[in-house]
């Protein structure tokens, strides 16, 4: 066999694999049986989903935003949201298509806060060494209580989601 026949058959072999799986045999059964699942409810199906993309999720948003930290709270927060929205889902979708727009939304969220962010510390009006007003805190305070009310409201599993997710 020549060098040329070995190679020819190795791309035939590895097209007839990408389109065995984009046919969907096999593994496309298995996502469309996980969703299925966790449309109901079913927390083992959420939880293999999570185990299963988390890692390929993580170090793509690390790519994109550069920082292990942000990647890791954008990953949790588009799995919690997949999630709170279970009940919604369309089974026979792609299940990389639900996580990847997810992730790309909480993404774009991330950038539009980091560059308001950036523009409020460069405003020259802005010192840090000012104090804060007594005004100013007692309405933190304020909106702190009407946040802890708002979050105590929330369904028990939704309440741990965000707490796991934002303390």
């Amino acid at each position: 066999m020549t060098k040329e026949t070995v190679i020819s058959t190795a791309v035939k072999g590895e097209r007839e694999n990408e389109e065995t799986a984009a046919s969907g045999t096999g593994v496309r059964e298995f996502d469309v049986f996980l969703l299925s699942k966790m449309k109901e409810g079913d927390e083992d199906a959420f939880r293999h989903i999570f185990t299963r993309w988390e890692k390929p999720l993580f170090n793509f948003i690390r790519k994109i935003v550069g920082s292990e930290q942000d990647a890791e709270d954008i990953c949790q927060e588009t799995f919690a949201r997949l999630w709170l929205t279970h009940s919604s889902i369309d089974p026979n979708k792609n299940i990389r298509t639900y996580i990847y727009l997810i992730a790309k939304q909480i993404t774009w969220k991330h950038f539009r806060e980091n560059k308001r962010r950036e523009s409020f510390l460069a405003d020259p009006g802005f010192d840090s060494d000012d104090s804060i007003s007594p005004e100013v805190i007692a309405q933190l305070k304020e909106a702190e209580l009407l946040a802890e009310y708002a979050i105590s409201k929330l369904p028990a599993r939704t309440r741990e989601i965000y707490r796991l997710h934002y303390t």
